[in-house]
């Protein structure tokens, strides 16, 4: 083999080991307009991914993104794009399509009709699963299983409640049968399910149009079926069940409903959109402990501006938080402490900051963390002698912690070059 052919087979490999690492859905660079255009030119449906940079789970799909049967799968097939919601398209998708959740897969034809809505994270196989099925519904091949409609007669026996079955062909066909199931409760209830198994989107307009037939949602059937398609804090169903609360634990049990309510929250906390503000995340956490939600929600909410770097909201709200709620939270008081000695519109509060961490040490004396940053504060004031026994107290506690000793050595030397 010669030196040219080796070289070229090299490359080769290279090429293909480079192309396999960067593999991922490839997102066009246009706005949803253009994709639709580009989409109609192409024959394509538009994958659509509705994200946030804030968001975690967004993330999360990102890795399903890169998986090489899922890129290969829609690169072929569709033209897909990113939506930033928090961007100047996200108030588009947010009213048209209804995306309160992220992430939020959409699936449009090139008339920018939803096909496919998914608000949930996924499996690439599972995710490759609903796009081919949307591909046969949205280009037209949908198969002759939903086409057919064998019960134009009224006279028809029905399913009962007691054997829905989602699976079962016949009471598929006679759920999307329009003549058989256009204002009969009892289908309409099937229906719901239904669509619930299909993932398509469409339970919510007929769990209202069932419930809309209902004059006691008391009962257990109704009860039940409300909790199963109670799948958001920001519905009316939850501000149903809300009202109704001792009745949903009577026949549901109290620990499913715990968790169910649980779950809403922390999707509603984690993945909503717009983003709940401080107050709302309060209001949520009353259904899940009201003597500890105030407590509980200003908590969750400095972590998640901590985990943004949102320093500004995460200062207002600590102090508002250590004075009307719990002033005893040295944590807090600390992250609030050293967000402020980072930035140079708080030098005038160096005393306020000393009485927050002289109060700190008081209810938590082994942190050498809170030594070092009273020895900061008094470098800043230039009162040496009094910085250089805080951080050499600091450095004593961190030793006998067996700490990283680095950080606090380097502070006594700037401290010592005063």
């Amino acid at each position: 083999m010669n030196s040219t052919f080796s070289k070229q087979i090299f490359c080769l490999f290279l090429f293909f080991f480079a192309t396999q690492l960067c593999a991922s859905i490839r997102f066009e660079s246009i706005n949803l307009d253009n994709a639709l255009i580009k989409a109609k030119s192409e024959k394509k449906l538009v994958f659509v991914d509705a994200y946030a940079t804030w968001c975690g789970p967004c993330k999360v799909m990102d890795k399903v993104f890169e998986q090489n049967h899922v890129s290969d799968y829609f690169n072929d097939n569709y033209v897909n794009v990113k939506i930033d919601m928090d961007g100047p398209q996200g108030d588009l998708l947010l009213k048209k399509y209804g995306v309160v959740w992220l992430p939020t897969l959409l699936i449009l034809n090139s008339e920018g009709e939803m096909v496919s809505k998914i608000d949930k994270l996924v499996s690439g196989e599972e995710l490759i699963s609903l796009a081919q099925e949307a591909s046969s519904q949205g280009l037209g091949n949908t198969t002759a299983v939903f086409n057919s409609s064998p019960f134009g007669s009224s006279s028809t026996n029905k399913p009962s409640v007691n054997d829905y079955d989602p699976n079962e062909k016949e009471s598929i066909l006679y759920v999307l049968d329009e003549r058989g199931s256009s204002g009969r409760p009892h289908i309409m209830f099937h229906e719901a399910y239904l669509h619930m198994q299909l993932r398509d989107g469409k339970q919510d307009a007929v769990v209202k149009k069932y419930l809309s037939t209902q004059s006691d949602w008391t009962t257990e059937k109704n009860i039940r079926f409300i909790f199963d398609f109670m799948n958001s804090v920001k519905s009316e169903l939850f501000q149903y069940f809300v009202n109704n609360r001792d009745r949903f634990e009577e026949v549901i049990g109290v620990n499913r409903v715990n968790e169910s309510v649980a779950f809403l929250i922390n999707q509603r906390l984690e993945q909503g959109f717009p983003r709940p503000g401080l107050q709302e995340t309060i209001d949520l956490f009353k259904h899940l402990n009201p003597k500890l939600a105030e407590e509980s929600g200003y908590i969750f909410y400095l972590n998640k501006m901590e985990r943004e770097n949102h320093e500004l909201e995460y200062i207002s709200t600590a102090e508002q938080y250590l004075k009307s709620v719990n002033p005893y939270n040295h944590q807090v008081a600390h992250r609030l402490v050293l967000y402020k000695l980072k930035r140079s519109d708080y030098g005038d509060q160096l005393d306020y900051c000393l009485e927050l961490m002289s109060e700190a040490v008081i209810l938590e004396d082994e942190s050498p963390d809170y030594y070092a940053t009273i020895a900061k504060i008094y470098y800043l004031q230039k009162r040496k002698d009094l910085a250089i026994s805080n951080v050499t107290k600091s450095i004593d506690l961190a030793s006998s912690k067996s700490r990283d000793l680095r950080a606090f050595q380097s502070l006594l030397d700037k401290i010592n070059a005063l």
